[in-house]
């Protein structure tokens, strides 16, 4: 039983930069405001911060968004003046100008923390997670009770397809049938003893598939900080693609 949840917009402070983050800030101005042609000295200093400013791959791509314009966060290594290189995340829809975006840049490893700290947020606690459970048991119970009838007719369909193959034997073991009528039969009960088995093992085996996925979605839940937290960055990206349809950071609160 699965359901697409509508897109969530969930909402991240920015944290404050530290000092350093002013003179990764120089080079990353100058790539979003080149400096007019008239003033070389400046124009050049653009230009390698242009150069050293690279796009690269991160374990949040394409999950967190721009909680300004809503465009997605993109990671830039900016380089300042005295060499020293700051990752940041941009928005993409600023770094592209294709929207009026003004959002400053973010240490990559703020939004990290911020992320990481989120999960403790959504993880349930155990009590919920019993209560969540026994909910949603009792939800599966009431659907295959409403069942029962349908489940009742196919048993039924079952049993009697069952005994006219053991009639058809009898019947051929006593020399009353030949064997041309004895085949076209049993292969005209097989398929319908097949139909039939298959509505009855997909009945149960959809329900016992529901209830032990739901199981293990209430486990994940109840334990997603401690998990997240122990994830290296490639099994990051799946845990927040899983919880998270999009994490929107905020310039503030």
């Amino acid at each position: 039983m699965e359901r697409q949840p509508a897109p969530r917009r969930t909402h991240l402070p920015r944290t404050a930069q530290p000092a350093h983050a002013e003179e990764a800030g120089e080079a990353l101005g100058r790539v979003h405001h080149p400096s007019p042609p008239d003033q070389p000295v400046l124009q050049g200093r653009c230009q390698c911060a242009v150069e050293a400013t690279q796009v690269h791959g991160h374990y949040l791509k394409g999950t967190i968004h721009c909680g300004q314009c809503g465009s997605r966060l993109i990671v830039s290594n900016a380089k300042n003046r005295h060499g020293n290189v700051y990752c940041y995340f941009v928005c993409s829809g600023r770094h592209s100008k294709r929207t009026d975006c003004t959002r400053q840049a973010m240490l990559i490893e703020d939004v990290e923390k911020l992320v990481e700290d989120y999960y403790s947020r959504v993880q349930i606690t155990p009590a919920q997670q019993d209560a969540l459970a026994g909910m949603l048991h009792h939800e599966f119970d009431r659907l295959m009770a409403a069942e029962t009838e349908e489940l009742e007719r196919l048993t039924t369909s079952r049993d009697r397809l069952e005994s006219e193959q053991d009639r058809l034997m009898q019947a051929h073991y006593a020399d009353a049938i030949p064997l041309t009528v004895l085949k076209r039969e049993q292969d005209r009960i097989v398929a319908e003893l097949d139909k039939v088995t298959r509505h009855i093992d997909a009945h149960f085996g959809d329900y016992a598939d529901a209830r032990a996925h739901l199981d293990d979605a209430l486990g994940l839940l109840a334990n997603c900080a401690d998990i997240y937290a122990r994830c290296d960055d490639t099994n990051r990206r799946p845990c927040n693609q899983a919880f998270f349809t999009k994490v929107f950071i905020d310039e503030d609160n």
